[in-house]
This record gives C-alpha cells, structure tokens and sequence, in this order.
C-alpha cells in the first residue's frame, strides 16, 4: 500500500490489487469488492460482511443495484450519510457479558 497525491494505492507489493476496495462517487453510488455476504438491509442501513470486517452504510433511500457474492462485488445507490467497520472478536473471547464475565471466562 502506498500513498501518493492524496491517494491510497491498495495493491500490494506484487502489483495486484487488495480483495476488498470502496469505491464512492459525488455520495450517491457505491462499490464495494471483497463482499462475503449481506447480513440486513433496508432503505436507511445496509450491514455487509466483507474481507476486511463487518461494515455498516447509513444513508437515505438506499438500493442494492447489484450483488454478486462469487465476485464479491456489491453496489448500491442513495445518499450515502456514513459508514462505519465494527471491530470483529476472534476466539472464545466475545464483547458481550459483564467485564467479570470476560476476565474469568
């Protein structure tokens, strides 16, 4: 990954790109690559898991234009107002439960 004029070049040193890029235009269409799967949608938030963790897109009159889950390849229209990657828990440690929970599990 590099950074030249402002922008983050996501491909790796080989050259090819990352599996997973936003693409955003004037706020209204967005693509996303590197899509596992579509956990809730409707006309204000989508919730997609992706290679990078679950994200979160909030906006207003949001549509799914096209999803292909074998290319991973999502796209949506709408006023996109924010987005949002939720921190993912890994093992037999979860973020639920008291924090004595947590410690003596």
């Amino acid at each position: 990954m590099t950074e030249r004029d402002g922008m983050v070049d996501l491909r790796d040193e080989s050259g090819s790109e990352s599996p997973h890029r936003i693409t955003l235009s004037d706020r209204e269409e967005m693509e996303i690559t590197g899509v596992l799967q579509v956990d809730t949608f409707d006309d204000r938030e989508i919730a997609l898991q992706t290679e990078m963790g679950m994200l979160t897109l909030r906006g207003e009159d949001l549509h799914i234009e096209q999803l292909d889950l074998e290319q991973g390849i999502f796209r949506c229209s709408g006023l996109i107002v924010g987005m949002q990657y939720t921190a993912q828990t890994t093992g037999r440690t979860s973020r639920t439960g008291s924090l004595w929970e947590r410690v003596f599990h």
